[in-house]
């Protein structure tokens, strides 16, 4: 059983359920969203901050990049599904 419950979508506004929608394109998933947006104002700063600046291939970390470190960051800690 999970620690920190999922945020309810109906109680999502605006904003955040448009951030809901662009991770389920993007990434045929959004379950993760409704964990980490209690503090929902800080977390769509965080959104706008990562999207802009960190998920570029601009600025050096490309998905590929970032998908292959999350793997690295599970084999190193041993994560099993």
């Amino acid at each position: 059983m999970p620690r920190v419950s999922a945020f309810p979508f109906s109680k999502m506004d605006s904003e955040l359920k448009a951030i809901v929608h662009a991770s389920d394109e993007a990434l045929n998933g959004s379950e993760w969203v409704q964990y980490f947006c209690h503090p929902t104002e800080l977390y769509k700063s965080f959104v706008k901050f990562y999207y802009e600046h960190v998920a570029t291939e601009e600025y050096g970390i490309s998905w590929k990049l970032s998908e292959m470190m999350r793997h690295m960051v599970a084999v190193h800690n041993t994560c099993t599904l």
